[in-house]
């Protein structure tokens, strides 16, 4: 997540430069965005960017914030949780969604402002695969000349010892992988409809915070079963560096970045292991520019 914390900036600076990273996603709430797009973004000329769009966390983007919002608190912090969102999706809450269209336009517009180019478009927490979110999303997309809408569609593999079977965070992804593929076909069609391009698999649901070189090592073994044309593989690098004094827009958002999974993702992304079993099997690196 780039421009959530210097941490995650340079976590995703040194897996680009010394490991296998190829594209990195934008958050513009984030507390260093200014600090992605003015120091990271042109240290990084071959990298990929993408705009991790949000709807879930912290303070939006937006100046002006209605009485009554559907997607605000008075402060103008975001109030909805994914289960929110989709249960007010379901119920076709159109303040909300014309709220929601007006928010993603401010975070594109914000992107495109600094002078960023982009390829893709994901969102924090999958929210944008709820399927009325996703059509807006692919709408935008079209109406930005943004080519690639991330889908977040995963095969289902075994990976790791047996014990994590019965944890709590296994059984929270797969809830998570359920979901995506629920609506990964209908969310297909709308893409194909609008004229955008996505992704043809996905990596890092089931494995979320717990992705590693054997996790991705086991996944595109097979997927290579299924001989797709892209695949996005996703993993959180972070490098927290002690006595450096870093903002973080949420308590959430500090425990993440302090998480240890975080430094196995940077480690994962900086593996030569990884780059044997890529080349080994045929894949090639890239990133969603490139390949548009």
């Amino acid at each position: 997540e780039l421009g959530l914390t210097e941490s995650f900036n340079q976590g995703i600076l040194q897996a680009h430069k010394e490991g296998v990273l190829q594209s990195a996603c934008l958050r513009t709430n984030g507390s260093a965005f200014d600090n992605a797009v003015n120091q990271v973004i042109p240290e990084c000329p071959e990298l990929g960017i993408g705009l991790h769009l949000n709807l879930v966390e912290g303070f939006g983007d937006a100046k002006y914030i209605p009485n009554h919002s559907s997607l605000y608190d008075i402060s103008g912090k975001y109030k909805n949780s994914f289960a929110k969102l989709l249960t007010r999706c379901y119920m076709d809450d159109q303040i909300l969604l014309n709220e929601i269209k007006q928010d993603y336009r401010l975070q594109i517009e914000k992107a495109l402002a600094a002078g960023i180019k982009l390829d893709h478009i994901n969102s924090h927490q999958h929210s944008h695969i709820i399927p009325k979110i996703f059509r807006i999303v692919c709408e935008l997309a079209h109406e930005y000349n943004i080519p690639y809408v991330r889908l977040p569609k995963e095969i289902h593999y075994c990976c790791g010892h047996l014990s994590q079977y019965t944890s709590t965070w296994y059984y929270l992804n797969l809830v998570k992988f359920m979901m995506v593929n629920m609506f990964s076909k209908k969310n297909k069609a709308t893409a194909i409809d609008i004229g955008v391009k996505t992704n043809d698999y996905f990596l890092g649901v089931t494995y979320t915070g717990h992705m590693n070189v054997s996790s991705v090592e086991k996944g595109l073994a097979k997927l290579s079963r299924l001989n797709p044309e892209v695949v996005e593989v996703l993993l959180h690098p972070c490098r927290f560096i002690p006595g450096k004094q870093d903002t973080y827009i949420t308590p959430e958002v500090r425990a993440y970045v302090r998480d240890g999974g975080r430094k196995t993702e940077l480690s994962t992304l900086l593996d030569n292991r990884l780059t044997e079993i890529i080349s080994h099997n045929g894949w090639t690196l890239t990133n969603f520019r490139k390949i548009s």
